[in-house]
């Protein structure tokens, strides 16, 4: 055989049998499209898969008297956003609710993951478009940031866009079971979104968005 001919025929099949160089190949991305391997959100998402939105609004049902993992229920319109579950903070949504990968943890469990729930796992999500100014309506509502440990680096300063920065001084290791427990971080708000951002020696959080409902209790934990 002519040694041009065996070259080739060599290019041919180094080129049916060399491994795809496509980084995108395997990477799922839920609210955005696939760059180099890494995913570029859609605008109001966020995420290693583009999988939780930024503001997420009330579902408008209420919820049901029973508790969430180690955070405890929401009532009132309240949102419930803990990371007790053991797959938190890996880039999938686990807690069986709308967006959902999987439904291996209690919902609203997986917060950094899926975002702050509202309801029950059966109410239906949608994101919110609007800005962080209040919605219409007199009531008000409460938002309480805690942890569920000592991070070991004193007390966590919590800030809320337009408002005097607060501290969180006490942990709680199951969790909290109403907005203004002792030792914690509480803002009465008038409904609408609205920003944070937390710090302490060697640990940061946010920024990040939530809602306030009328009424509602958010119990927001810092992980």
């Amino acid at each position: 055989m002519r040694p041009k001919i065996f070259i080739a025929l060599i290019m041919i099949v180094l080129l049916f049998t060399l491994p795809s160089c496509d980084k995108c190949k395997d990477v799922d991305c839920v609210y955005g499209t696939c760059e180099k391997g890494k995913c570029d959100c859609d605008p109001g998402y966020t995420g290693s898969r583009c999988q939780t939105a930024l503001n997420s609004s009330s579902s408008g049902g209420s919820s049901s008297g029973g508790s969430s993992s180690s955070g405890g229920s929401s009532s009132g319109g309240g949102g419930i956003c803990t990371n007790s579950c053991t797959y938190a903070n890996d880039g999938t949504c686990d807690d069986g609710g709308p967006g959902s990968s999987y439904s291996v943890c209690t919902y609203g469990a997986d917060c950094a993951d899926c975002g702050i729930r509202y309801g029950s796992s059966s109410s239906s999500g949608s994101s919110s478009s609007g800005s962080s100014s209040s919605s219409s309506g007199s009531s008000t509502g409460q938002v309480t940031f805690y942890t569920t440990y000592d991070h070991g680096c004193g007390n966590i300063t919590v800030s809320v866009s337009g408002y005097s920065s607060k501290s969180i001084s006490s942990y709680y290791s199951s969790g909290i079971s109403s907005c203004g427990a002792s030792g914690c971080a509480t803002y009465t708000l008038s409904p609408g979104s609205y920003t944070y951002s937390a710090n302490c020696s060697g640990y940061t959080w946010g920024p990040a968005s939530f809602t306030i409902t009328s009424n509602g209790c958010l119990q927001y934990e810092l992980n």
